[in-house]
């Protein structure tokens, strides 16, 4: 066909044929069945690769179902939902330029080809009917969204722990679909079913670290909790816990949870107690992730205890002092963008805009999302032409449009017309900064390095157990020249975590064992020995601030004569994730040294404060040594190496 768009009218599941194949079914010949689950196989891996087709496909398999909700089961949908769920039909690299031509054309001769004309519905139209019959559905054909709701968590359930940041099978759709079927399963499901429903999205959200998709998690069971109160005693235990250090990531999860329950209608006087006594120890807590969650909950909470009048809370003093202190934060007032976007009312909020465009798509995800609220109304404006009025209701409302905060719109389409966009001209080019990527080694020719280095350096990161972490401390000791790194276990250079954060840099640094029990003995050998300074990144009462004169004498010693020091050895120790650095391992260092901060974070990653300290390290030397750099670009040290390279070549 000339235009694609008539593929509509090519695509259609008529709800007489699917009534014929049921009555057949019921007779026992499924002649019919099986060629309409075949013919709908086959449809589903054309809109795969040709996404343009599966508008038309969900739009007419959706009438014809609602109209006859017993083709489910004739059909398979549950498979067929799962599929399209795990691989949503994408334009393709060539589609997406077609695209971008019948827009260019539409601004030229607007009304006589774009691409409504061209390709009909866009892909939007058809994951609004999508999750539109999914919504639908599940009420008219009983067990279909517990079936596809356990098919959905059983491959999420089986991941492996811990879960890669970024997984190729997991889909914001799967979780969407996921949390529609589940609200059919509030009102059809046994409370035990339910149970272990919450208990698997709970481990699942134990797991997963993506915030787009704890965020639905989240939403998940905040919902099925507000639907039966009795499944929240087992968050509440979870929340309860003193080991802040296992997971606490969840921690706060559990934490935006509670106080979603406590901000509805039904909730207690009781609930909001309990929570507002977790939230006070966990706003001391020594991991960031739980202090700053609880800090940011807890005035949410007497808020909202304000609101219900639950004067036992309010009127508390000690709540009323760690309130204003929490309030009085610079960072209160003025939160970062994932805390708006991340914002859950399970009652208000609980619509389909919110579900397909709400703020927290930004989340973590610059692209658009796969439908919106204008793709549902106008599917709900063509409904208006059907006899739709014995279609049960979507398990979901529409929902008013998303209020957005002031400021760039991530998802925002320019307003002119891309004809009417003229492009800038680029001018001075001569001026920009060229991207040399390390070309810092050419500061001084490679004869001129010493045999036996003046200054050594030695980086102990036994304590550290993050093969990540590891990967990283490699990647920074070789770089500002360190000549070995001690690791607990020399093995880790073969895990596939330390290999993406170190690109090679342990193929060019000595990393030698050391046991974390043996590691006092070690630093007392190189003291005694070989004459080495120990010096650990700790905070504590003693430690000497970076960049300060005290810092500068203690390490190198002195000023030295004529610009000339002695060299220095230096065994730098770095703490581990949690604890730091060991009490006995602190009493053998000569130095303790601490960065000094702004903010309000308390510490920094192992592997930027090794950098920091490292750099520092080695500045202090050059300028000891009086080899201060110069103030020439990277280029034209390139320069200048290449013209002696040539210059020993002639020679």
């Amino acid at each position: 066909t000339e235009l694609l768009s008539q593929l509509q009218d090519l695509v259609c599941f008529h709800p007489e044929v699917l009534r014929r194949a049921v009555d057949s079914g019921r007779s026992g010949d499924r002649q019919i069945a099986e060629f309409l689950q075949s013919t709908l196989t086959q449809l589903a891996q054309v809109a795969t690769r040709r996404s343009f087709a599966f508008a038309p496909l969900i739009v007419s398999l959706r009438r014809a179902l609602l109209t006859v909700p017993d083709a489910a089961g004739l059909l398979n949908m549950q498979d067929f939902v799962v599929t399209i769920s795990q691989c949503p039909p994408q334009p393709n690299v060539d589609l997406i330029m077609e695209y971008s031509m019948l827009t260019i054309l539409d601004s030229i001769a607007p009304g006589r080809v774009n691409t409504a004309i061209y390709y009909g519905c866009p892909e939007g139209h058809g994951f609004a009917a999508y999750l539109d019959l999914i919504g639908r559905l599940g009420a008219q054909y009983d067990g279909l969204a517990l079936g596809i709701a356990n098919a959905i968590l059983s491959r999420w359930k089986q991941q492996k722990d811990p879960p890669p940041s970024v997984s190729p099978w997991k889909t914001t759709l799967q979780l969407q679909v996921l949390l529609v079927c589940l609200e059919h399963a509030h009102t059809s499901e046994s409370l035990e079913q339910l149970g272990r429903n919450v208990n698997d999205l709970l481990h699942i959200l134990a797991l997963e670290p993506l915030p787009r998709y704890r965020h639905i998690i989240e939403w998940m069971v905040a919902r099925m909790q507000l639907a039966h109160p009795s499944l929240q005693s087992h968050s509440r235990k979870l929340l309860a816990t003193r080991d802040h250090h296992s997971n606490p990531k969840f921690l706060a999860s559990l934490m935006k949870i509670g106080v979603m329950l406590a901000g509805t209608p039904d909730s207690t006087e009781d609930l909001a107690s309990t929570l507002a006594m977790t939230f006070v120890s966990h706003a001391a807590s020594s991991k960031i992730v739980v202090r700053h969650e609880a800090q940011w909950s807890f005035p949410q909470l007497m808020d909202v205890c304000r609101r219900r009048n639950w004067t036992s809370i309010t009127q508390n003093p000690a709540y009323a002092t760690l309130e204003d202190y929490i309030r009085a934060l610079p960072r209160f007032g003025d939160p970062p963008p994932e805390r708006i976007m991340s914002a859950l009312d399970p009652i208000r909020e609980h619509t389909l805009t919110n579900l397909t465009e709400g703020l927290w798509t930004q989340l973590d995800d610059t692209r658009p999302p796969l439908a919106g609220r204008d793709d549902f109304v106008r599917l709900y404006e063509a409904d208006t032409k059907l006899h739709a009025e014995d279609w049960p209701p979507c398990v979901m409302p529409l929902g008013p449009p998303i209020a957005r905060p002031p400021g760039p719109d991530s998802f925002a389409q320019p307003d002119l017309p891309i004809s009417q966009h003229s492009p800038t001209p680029l001018t001075n080019l001569e001026s920009k900064a060229l991207q040399t990527k390390g070309t810092a080694y050419f500061a001084t020719p490679a004869s001129s390095f010493p045999s036996t280095p003046l200054h050594r350096t030695i980086l102990i990161s036994s304590l550290v157990d993050n093969a990540l972490n590891l990967g990283g401390l490699s990647r920074c000791a070789e770089i500002f020249g360190a000549e070995a790194m001690y690791v607990r276990d020399p093995r880790v250079v073969a895990d596939k975590a330390f290999i993406s954060v170190s690109v090679s840099s342990h193929n060019h640094l000595a990393i030698l064992p050391c046991g974390v029990e043996a590691l006092p003995a070690l630093l007392e050998a190189k003291k005694r020995e070989e004459g080495w300074r120990v010096v650990g990144i700790e905070q504590t009462d003693r430690s000497l601030v970076v960049g300060s004169r005290e810092l500068r004498e203690a390490l190198l010693g002195g000023n030295g004569k004529d610009g000339q020091g002695e060299g220095s050895q230096i065994v730098l120790v770095v703490g581990s994730e949690r604890e730091g650095i060991l009490a006995k391992v602190l009493a053998v260092c000569d130095v303790l040294v601490e960065i000094p901060q702004v903010g309000v974070t308390r510490s920094l990653n192992v592997q930027t404060a090794a950098a920091v300290v490292l750099f520092e390290l080695g500045r202090l030397r050059k300028e000891r040594d009086g080899a201060k750099e110069k103030g020439v670009t990277a280029v034209e040290r390139f320069k200048e190496h290449a013209a002696d390279g040539e210059t020993e070549l002639q020679s």
